[in-house]
Protein backbone atom coordinates (compact mmCIF):
# COMPACT_ATOMS: atom_id res chain seq x y z
CA UNK A 1 0.00 0.00 0.00
CA UNK A 2 2.59 2.30 0.82
CA UNK A 3 3.39 2.45 -3.48
CA UNK A 4 -0.15 3.68 -3.93
CA UNK A 5 0.96 6.55 -1.37
CA UNK A 6 4.01 7.42 -2.98
CA UNK A 7 1.73 6.96 -6.35
CA UNK A 8 -0.67 9.59 -5.09
CA UNK A 9 2.24 11.67 -4.05
CA UNK A 10 3.32 11.94 -7.23
CA UNK A 11 -0.20 12.70 -9.40
CA UNK A 12 -1.04 15.17 -7.12
CA UNK A 13 2.27 17.05 -6.65
CA UNK A 14 2.59 16.75 -10.81
CA UNK A 15 -0.88 18.04 -11.45
CA UNK A 16 -0.78 21.14 -8.88
CA UNK A 17 2.35 22.08 -11.01
CA UNK A 18 0.71 21.27 -13.98
CA UNK A 19 -2.01 23.85 -13.20
CA UNK A 20 0.27 26.45 -12.18
CA UNK A 21 1.91 26.61 -15.41
CA UNK A 22 -0.87 26.58 -17.26
CA UNK A 23 -2.16 29.37 -15.12
CA UNK A 24 1.07 31.32 -15.75
CA UNK A 25 0.83 30.99 -19.85
CA UNK A 26 -2.06 33.08 -21.56
CA UNK A 27 -1.16 32.24 -25.05
CA UNK A 28 0.89 29.88 -26.56
CA UNK A 29 4.14 28.93 -25.90
CA UNK A 30 5.99 29.92 -22.50
CA UNK A 31 9.28 30.65 -20.90
CA UNK A 32 12.27 28.17 -20.45
CA UNK A 33 11.62 27.81 -17.03
CA UNK A 34 7.94 27.28 -17.43
CA UNK A 35 8.22 24.49 -20.22
CA UNK A 36 11.01 22.99 -17.83
CA UNK A 37 8.50 22.55 -15.16
CA UNK A 38 5.29 21.39 -17.55
CA UNK A 39 7.86 18.75 -18.24
CA UNK A 40 9.33 17.21 -15.64
CA UNK A 41 5.22 17.82 -14.04
CA UNK A 42 3.75 15.65 -16.80
CA UNK A 43 6.78 13.02 -16.15
CA UNK A 44 5.80 13.42 -12.31
CA UNK A 45 2.07 12.33 -13.28
CA UNK A 46 2.84 10.04 -15.66
CA UNK A 47 5.40 8.12 -13.37
CA UNK A 48 2.35 8.19 -10.19
CA UNK A 49 0.00 6.78 -13.18
CA UNK A 50 2.32 4.23 -13.89
CA UNK A 51 3.48 2.99 -10.10
CA UNK A 52 -0.25 3.07 -9.11
CA UNK A 53 -0.75 0.63 -12.34
CA UNK A 54 2.42 -1.41 -11.12
CA UNK A 55 0.86 -2.24 -7.85
CA UNK A 56 -2.42 -2.75 -8.89
CA UNK A 57 -0.40 -5.58 -11.09
CA UNK A 58 1.42 -6.32 -8.52
CA UNK A 59 -1.26 -7.18 -6.44
CA UNK A 60 -2.98 -9.65 -8.96
CA UNK A 61 -2.80 -13.50 -8.17
CA UNK A 62 -0.14 -15.15 -10.27
CA UNK A 63 -2.00 -17.90 -12.33
CA UNK A 64 -0.85 -21.78 -13.07
CA UNK A 65 0.85 -22.23 -15.89
CA UNK A 66 1.19 -18.44 -16.36
CA UNK A 67 4.90 -19.05 -18.22
CA UNK A 68 4.48 -21.34 -21.30
CA UNK A 69 6.70 -23.63 -22.58
CA UNK A 70 5.76 -24.20 -26.84
CA UNK A 71 7.25 -21.95 -29.35
CA UNK A 72 3.66 -20.39 -29.91
CA UNK A 73 2.81 -19.97 -26.29
CA UNK A 74 6.23 -17.98 -26.23
CA UNK A 75 5.18 -16.18 -29.09
CA UNK A 76 1.74 -14.95 -27.86
CA UNK A 77 3.12 -14.25 -24.80
CA UNK A 78 5.48 -11.92 -25.93
CA UNK A 79 2.68 -10.23 -28.07
CA UNK A 80 1.30 -9.77 -24.74
CA UNK A 81 3.68 -8.56 -22.74
CA UNK A 82 4.35 -6.40 -26.46
CA UNK A 83 0.60 -4.58 -25.41
CA UNK A 84 1.88 -4.07 -21.96
CA UNK A 85 4.66 -1.72 -22.95
CA UNK A 86 2.78 -0.38 -25.90
CA UNK A 87 0.12 0.83 -22.68
CA UNK A 88 2.87 1.58 -20.23
CA UNK A 89 5.55 3.51 -22.34
CA UNK A 90 3.78 4.41 -25.68
CA UNK A 91 0.63 5.74 -23.77
CA UNK A 92 1.65 6.42 -20.40
CA UNK A 93 5.41 7.05 -20.82
CA UNK A 94 5.34 9.37 -24.05
CA UNK A 95 1.65 10.10 -24.98
CA UNK A 96 0.47 11.26 -21.30
CA UNK A 97 3.44 13.11 -20.56
CA UNK A 98 3.39 14.95 -24.15
CA UNK A 99 -0.41 15.54 -23.85
CA UNK A 100 0.01 16.92 -19.96
CA UNK A 101 3.04 19.18 -21.08
CA UNK A 102 1.68 20.33 -24.13
CA UNK A 103 -1.90 21.38 -22.17
CA UNK A 104 -0.30 23.11 -19.85
CA UNK A 105 2.08 25.44 -21.55
CA UNK A 106 -0.69 25.75 -23.78
CA UNK A 107 0.38 24.30 -27.16
CA UNK A 108 -1.72 23.38 -30.10
CA UNK A 109 -1.42 20.01 -31.19
CA UNK A 110 1.49 19.46 -33.71
CA UNK A 111 -1.53 17.92 -36.16
CA UNK A 112 -4.38 18.00 -36.58
CA UNK A 113 -6.23 14.11 -36.64
CA UNK A 114 -9.71 12.39 -36.78
CA UNK A 115 -10.22 9.68 -34.72
CA UNK A 116 -9.49 7.08 -37.46
CA UNK A 117 -6.40 8.98 -38.04
CA UNK A 118 -5.60 8.72 -34.32
CA UNK A 119 -6.84 4.75 -34.03
CA UNK A 120 -5.08 3.79 -37.26
CA UNK A 121 -1.41 5.80 -35.75
CA UNK A 122 -2.30 3.80 -32.37
CA UNK A 123 -2.79 0.20 -34.48
CA UNK A 124 0.06 0.72 -36.44
CA UNK A 125 2.39 1.33 -33.75
CA UNK A 126 0.80 -1.46 -31.18
CA UNK A 127 1.51 -3.57 -33.96
CA UNK A 128 5.43 -2.65 -33.90
CA UNK A 129 5.56 -3.55 -30.10
CA UNK A 130 3.35 -6.69 -30.66
CA UNK A 131 5.78 -8.41 -33.11
CA UNK A 132 9.16 -7.39 -31.72
CA UNK A 133 8.12 -8.64 -28.18
CA UNK A 134 6.54 -11.86 -29.71
CA UNK A 135 9.80 -12.83 -31.86
CA UNK A 136 12.09 -11.53 -28.90
CA UNK A 137 10.54 -13.87 -26.28
CA UNK A 138 10.17 -16.98 -29.10
CA UNK A 139 14.37 -16.25 -29.70
CA UNK A 140 14.89 -16.55 -26.76
CA UNK A 141 13.64 -19.49 -25.85
CA UNK A 142 15.20 -21.08 -28.95
CA UNK A 143 18.74 -20.35 -27.63
CA UNK A 144 18.07 -20.99 -23.91
CA UNK A 145 20.19 -23.86 -23.98
CA UNK A 146 23.08 -21.77 -25.39
CA UNK A 147 22.86 -19.51 -22.76
CA UNK A 148 22.97 -16.13 -24.89
CA UNK A 149 18.78 -15.64 -25.82
CA UNK A 150 19.19 -12.66 -22.90
CA UNK A 151 22.17 -10.81 -25.28
CA UNK A 152 19.45 -10.54 -27.55
CA UNK A 153 17.04 -8.49 -25.73
CA UNK A 154 18.84 -4.69 -26.41
CA UNK A 155 18.21 -5.92 -30.44
CA UNK A 156 14.77 -6.52 -29.85
CA UNK A 157 14.39 -3.34 -27.79
CA UNK A 158 16.08 -1.37 -30.06
CA UNK A 159 13.54 -2.59 -33.00
CA UNK A 160 10.97 -0.34 -31.90
CA UNK A 161 12.44 2.81 -32.27
CA UNK A 162 14.14 1.64 -35.45
CA UNK A 163 10.49 0.54 -36.93
CA UNK A 164 9.00 3.35 -35.54
CA UNK A 165 11.71 5.63 -37.48
CA UNK A 166 11.66 3.85 -40.87
CA UNK A 167 8.73 1.59 -41.11
CA UNK A 168 6.57 3.66 -39.02
CA UNK A 169 6.21 7.20 -41.18
CA UNK A 170 5.93 5.36 -44.31
CA UNK A 171 2.54 2.87 -43.14
CA UNK A 172 1.67 6.91 -42.26
CA UNK A 173 2.01 9.17 -44.89
CA UNK A 174 3.29 7.46 -48.04
CA UNK A 175 -0.41 7.67 -49.01
CA UNK A 176 -0.58 11.39 -47.65
CA UNK A 177 -1.43 13.87 -49.93
CA UNK A 178 1.41 15.32 -52.36
CA UNK A 179 1.87 18.77 -53.12
CA UNK A 180 -0.47 20.18 -55.59
CA UNK A 181 1.34 22.15 -58.76
CA UNK A 182 0.09 25.57 -57.31
CA UNK A 183 1.94 24.79 -54.07
CA UNK A 184 4.91 23.28 -55.86
CA UNK A 185 6.06 26.55 -57.67
CA UNK A 186 9.25 25.53 -59.46
CA UNK A 187 10.24 22.90 -56.60
CA UNK A 188 9.50 19.92 -58.78
CA UNK A 189 11.51 21.14 -61.44
CA UNK A 190 14.33 22.17 -59.15
CA UNK A 191 13.91 18.87 -57.50
CA UNK A 192 14.23 16.33 -60.46
CA UNK A 193 17.16 18.66 -61.50
CA UNK A 194 19.17 17.95 -58.40
CA UNK A 195 17.82 14.44 -58.31
CA UNK A 196 19.82 14.17 -61.71
CA UNK A 197 22.55 16.17 -61.04
CA UNK A 198 23.32 14.25 -57.29
CA UNK A 199 22.02 10.94 -58.31
CA UNK A 200 20.16 10.43 -55.41
CA UNK A 201 16.74 8.10 -55.50
CA UNK A 202 13.49 9.18 -56.01
CA UNK A 203 11.96 11.20 -53.22
CA UNK A 204 8.23 11.48 -52.52
CA UNK A 205 6.78 14.91 -50.71
CA UNK A 206 3.73 13.66 -48.54
CA UNK A 207 1.76 16.63 -46.83
CA UNK A 208 0.46 16.05 -43.13
CA UNK A 209 -2.53 17.50 -42.19
CA UNK A 210 -3.02 20.20 -39.98
CA UNK A 211 -0.84 22.65 -38.09
CA UNK A 212 2.41 20.59 -38.05
CA UNK A 213 5.29 22.78 -38.54
CA UNK A 214 8.38 20.83 -39.29
CA UNK A 215 9.13 18.79 -41.92
CA UNK A 216 11.27 15.25 -41.66
CA UNK A 217 13.02 12.63 -44.21
CA UNK A 218 12.96 8.54 -43.73
CA UNK A 219 15.08 6.38 -45.52
CA UNK A 220 14.12 3.91 -48.15
CA UNK A 221 15.04 1.43 -50.38
CA UNK A 222 13.69 2.23 -53.92
CA UNK A 223 12.42 5.29 -52.76
CA UNK A 224 12.73 8.53 -49.80
CA UNK A 225 10.26 9.88 -48.30
CA UNK A 226 9.62 13.78 -47.40
CA UNK A 227 6.66 14.78 -44.93
CA UNK A 228 6.50 18.52 -44.67
CA UNK A 229 3.67 20.15 -42.34
CA UNK A 230 0.81 21.72 -44.05
CA UNK A 231 1.19 24.77 -42.12
CA UNK A 232 4.51 25.06 -43.69
CA UNK A 233 3.32 24.47 -47.37
CA UNK A 234 0.42 27.65 -46.49
CA UNK A 235 2.32 29.96 -44.50
CA UNK A 236 6.19 29.85 -46.17
CA UNK A 237 7.29 31.98 -49.17
CA UNK A 238 8.12 29.32 -52.07
CA UNK A 239 11.78 30.16 -51.68
CA UNK A 240 11.56 29.15 -48.13
CA UNK A 241 9.69 26.05 -48.55
CA UNK A 242 12.19 25.38 -50.88
CA UNK A 243 14.81 25.61 -48.45
CA UNK A 244 12.87 23.55 -45.91
CA UNK A 245 12.66 20.79 -48.59
CA UNK A 246 17.06 21.21 -49.45
CA UNK A 247 17.22 20.41 -45.51
CA UNK A 248 15.20 17.40 -45.60
CA UNK A 249 17.08 16.27 -49.46
CA UNK A 250 20.60 17.10 -47.64
CA UNK A 251 19.61 14.58 -44.92
CA UNK A 252 18.58 11.87 -47.81
CA UNK A 253 21.54 12.92 -49.55
CA UNK A 254 23.56 12.29 -46.50
CA UNK A 255 21.75 9.04 -45.04
CA UNK A 256 21.20 10.44 -41.98
CA UNK A 257 18.74 8.54 -40.77
CA UNK A 258 20.67 5.26 -42.20
CA UNK A 259 23.45 6.06 -39.33
CA UNK A 260 21.19 7.07 -36.63
CA UNK A 261 20.99 3.10 -36.76
CA UNK A 262 23.74 1.96 -34.80
CA UNK A 263 23.58 4.44 -32.29
CA UNK A 264 19.97 3.67 -31.65
CA UNK A 265 20.98 -0.12 -30.99
CA UNK A 266 23.98 1.23 -28.73
CA UNK A 267 21.74 3.12 -26.82
CA UNK A 268 19.09 -0.19 -26.83
CA UNK A 269 22.36 -2.11 -25.76
CA UNK A 270 23.15 0.24 -22.96
CA UNK A 271 19.48 0.93 -21.39
CA UNK A 272 18.82 -2.71 -21.83
CA UNK A 273 21.63 -3.45 -19.97
CA UNK A 274 21.26 -0.91 -16.94
CA UNK A 275 17.16 -2.27 -16.58
CA UNK A 276 18.65 -6.04 -16.21
CA UNK A 277 21.74 -5.13 -13.64
CA UNK A 278 19.86 -2.23 -11.89
CA UNK A 279 16.26 -1.59 -12.50
CA UNK A 280 15.05 -5.70 -12.18
CA UNK A 281 16.64 -6.19 -8.86
CA UNK A 282 15.01 -2.60 -7.14
CA UNK A 283 11.80 -4.11 -8.35
CA UNK A 284 12.64 -7.45 -7.06
CA UNK A 285 13.01 -6.45 -3.10
CA UNK A 286 9.94 -5.68 -2.73
CA UNK A 287 10.13 -2.23 -1.06
CA UNK A 288 7.52 0.57 -2.01
CA UNK A 289 10.04 3.34 -1.74
CA UNK A 290 13.47 0.77 -3.46
CA UNK A 291 10.91 0.20 -6.19
CA UNK A 292 9.98 3.75 -7.15
CA UNK A 293 13.88 4.20 -6.93
CA UNK A 294 13.89 2.15 -10.02
CA UNK A 295 10.99 3.23 -11.50
CA UNK A 296 12.69 6.55 -11.75
CA UNK A 297 16.05 5.29 -12.69
CA UNK A 298 14.99 3.52 -15.90
CA UNK A 299 13.49 6.78 -16.66
CA UNK A 300 16.48 8.54 -16.34
CA UNK A 301 18.54 5.57 -18.07
CA UNK A 302 15.87 5.82 -20.85
CA UNK A 303 16.57 9.70 -20.99
CA UNK A 304 20.35 9.75 -20.96
CA UNK A 305 20.93 6.45 -23.42
CA UNK A 306 17.71 6.25 -25.59
CA UNK A 307 17.55 9.89 -26.02
CA UNK A 308 20.90 11.42 -25.04
CA UNK A 309 22.55 8.78 -27.33
CA UNK A 310 20.81 9.46 -30.95
CA UNK A 311 20.49 13.20 -30.34
CA UNK A 312 24.43 13.89 -29.03
CA UNK A 313 24.80 13.33 -32.66
CA UNK A 314 21.52 14.28 -34.27
CA UNK A 315 22.56 17.88 -33.28
CA UNK A 316 25.72 17.71 -35.22
CA UNK A 317 23.57 15.85 -37.70
CA UNK A 318 21.66 19.30 -38.48
CA UNK A 319 24.44 21.83 -39.05
CA UNK A 320 25.86 19.27 -41.73
CA UNK A 321 22.68 18.94 -43.40
CA UNK A 322 22.38 23.05 -43.25
CA UNK A 323 25.75 23.31 -45.00
CA UNK A 324 24.85 20.64 -47.71
CA UNK A 325 21.21 22.79 -48.24
CA UNK A 326 23.31 25.63 -48.29
CA UNK A 327 25.19 24.10 -51.31
CA UNK A 328 22.36 22.49 -53.00
CA UNK A 329 20.43 25.84 -52.79
CA UNK A 330 23.27 27.97 -54.12
CA UNK A 331 23.49 29.85 -50.77
CA UNK A 332 22.26 29.54 -47.32
CA UNK A 333 20.20 33.05 -46.97
CA UNK A 334 16.82 31.69 -48.05
CA UNK A 335 17.14 28.67 -45.07
CA UNK A 336 18.10 31.22 -42.71
CA UNK A 337 15.16 33.27 -43.26
CA UNK A 338 13.36 30.45 -43.19
CA UNK A 339 14.52 29.07 -40.01
CA UNK A 340 13.48 32.21 -38.93
CA UNK A 341 10.33 32.27 -40.08
CA UNK A 342 8.97 29.08 -38.25
CA UNK A 343 10.29 30.44 -35.16
CA UNK A 344 8.39 33.35 -35.74
CA UNK A 345 5.38 31.37 -36.36
CA UNK A 346 5.91 28.57 -33.38
CA UNK A 347 6.44 31.48 -30.80
CA UNK A 348 9.13 29.05 -29.83
CA UNK A 349 12.26 31.68 -29.29
CA UNK A 350 15.38 31.41 -31.77
CA UNK A 351 17.99 30.59 -28.92
CA UNK A 352 15.92 27.52 -27.48
CA UNK A 353 17.66 24.08 -28.48
CA UNK A 354 15.98 20.82 -27.99
CA UNK A 355 17.26 16.84 -27.51
CA UNK A 356 17.92 17.01 -31.08
CA UNK A 357 18.04 20.46 -32.39
CA UNK A 358 20.52 22.62 -32.04
CA UNK A 359 19.62 26.61 -31.53
CA UNK A 360 18.24 27.73 -34.06
CA UNK A 361 20.43 30.91 -33.80
CA UNK A 362 23.28 28.49 -33.78
CA UNK A 363 22.25 27.39 -37.22
CA UNK A 364 21.39 30.55 -38.79
CA UNK A 365 24.44 31.79 -37.72
CA UNK A 366 26.28 29.06 -39.19
CA UNK A 367 24.85 29.29 -42.10
CA UNK A 368 25.55 32.94 -42.70
CA UNK A 369 29.38 32.38 -41.55
CA UNK A 370 29.47 30.09 -44.98
CA UNK A 371 28.72 33.32 -47.26
CA UNK A 372 31.81 35.21 -45.71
Amino acid sequence: MALFGISLFFVLAGASALAYVRLKNKAPGAPTRLLVLGACSAIAVSLGVALGAAECIRMLPVPAGLFPTTYLGFAAFGGVLGLCMFLAVRILGVGLTVFLCRWSCRMPPEAEQTAVDVLRDGAFTLLGFVVAFAVMLTAIHALAPYNIGIWLVPFFVSLIPLYQTFALPWLLFARAPSFTSAELDGIETWLERLRAERKFPRVRIRVQRGQFLNAFAIGGIGSHLIVVGRALVERLPPAQLQAIVAHEIAHVIRRDVLRLTPLVVLAATLHSISTIYVTLPLFQTGNAFVFTAGAMFAGVSAAAFIIGIPGFYMRRMEFRADRLAAELLGDGESLAQALTTLGELSGQPLDRKSWSHPATTARIDALRALAR
